[in-house]
């Protein structure tokens, strides 16, 4: 079985391969209404393909933040990482990974504030520092 990143790293070749059949099909103008379809079909799969990468990623850095006592502390912003958390915190229940997923189907985790949410504010992590400016 794949890991998320090598499924995700398959999936965005695929999209390569799209596009290249997209080059080669392509004529100088507006292209034809199936050729569109491709490339707006490729585009809905890379979104799709980077959306289940996020969401196995924090579903995978959970529990390991909950072993770190990280989930006690988070401090969540939103009203959908409030509910998760709260979830996460319950003793009982469904395994961690299985209450996970089922708050995060219900998240866009392809927007950067939505990912910026649960990996600051509830994993605790530190935001990466912008690189440097070259003049």
């Amino acid at each position: 079985m794949l890991g998320p990143l090598a499924r995700f790293n398959q999936t965005i070749d695929r999209c390569y391969r799209l596009v290249d059949h997209y080059k080669k099909q392509s004529r100088v103008g507006r292209p034809g209404q199936h050729l569109a379809d491709v490339l707006r079909g490729t585009i809905v799969l890379a979104c799709a393909a980077l959306d289940a990468l996020n969401e196995e990623l924090l579903v995978r850095a959970l529990p390991r933040a909950q072993r770190r006592g990280l989930l006690a502390g988070a401090v969540p912003t939103t009203r959908a990482s409030r509910a998760l958390v709260a979830d996460l915190r319950r003793p009982a229940g469904p395994p961690l990974g299985t209450r996970a997923r089922e708050h995060l189907r219900w998240m866009t985790v392809q927007r950067q504030a939505m990912i910026e949410e649960l990996v600051v504010n509830v994993l605790g992590a530190a935001l990466p520092s912008p690189a440097p400016r070259s003049s």
